[in-house]
């Protein structure tokens, strides 16, 4: 079935007030159509009207122009990750290719947020793939944790010493 049919469906189902079916249609579109960034829009718009506010902001992250109530669910969408890039990159579900949005807006946001898990977690997450595929750990090594082992393995170091030394203090004292 094409697109254009689908979608005239959608609005039928949305004109007799059947949203979870218009739903439906709309996250069969989204992942047959991942790059069509119009569907997250209707999708969302959809999930507004179902009242999920978090949800309907999953949809609307990559959209330019925001409404104030997509900008109180995309705070509510992030509330939902935890504020936390990591989660939010994942919820956000884009499973399309980034070279082949149109939106130079969607492009930079969800690049930043790739960056972001990047910097704090070592993971490059790829778009378009899927499984183990779509997940490049990378470890991640700041001086600071280098510094915290030196100085825990110098304590240790110095406990073994003392207790060393105080073994033969006692075995002196007995004999």
């Amino acid at each position: 079935m094409a697109i254009e049919q689908t979608l005239v469906k959608v609005e039928r189902d949305i004109a007799s007030g059947d949203y979870g079916r218009a739903r439906d249609r709309l996250h069969g579109l989204t992942a047959t159509y991942p790059n069509d960034l119009a569907l997250r829009r209707k999708l969302g718009e959809v999930y507004w009207q179902l009242q999920y506010p978090a949800m309907a902001g999953r949809y609307w992250y990559l959209e330019e122009d925001k409404s104030s109530d997509m900008v109180a669910a995309c705070h509510a969408f992030e509330r939902w990750c935890g504020d936390n890039s990591f989660q939010t990159l994942l919820s956000l579900k884009f499973r399309g290719d980034l070279a082949s949005i149109d939106s130079a807006f969607a492009k930079q946001t969800l690049r930043a947020l790739q960056s972001r898990v990047e910097e704090e977690y070592g993971c490059h997450v790829a778009f378009g793939k899927r499984g183990a595929e779509k997940y490049q750990w990378t470890p991640v090594r700041k001086p600071r944790h280098v510094v915290a082992c030196v100085v825990c393995v110098v304590a240790v170091l110095a406990g073994l010493g003392l207790m060393v030394v105080g073994l033969v203090t006692v075995i002196n004292w007995l004999f």
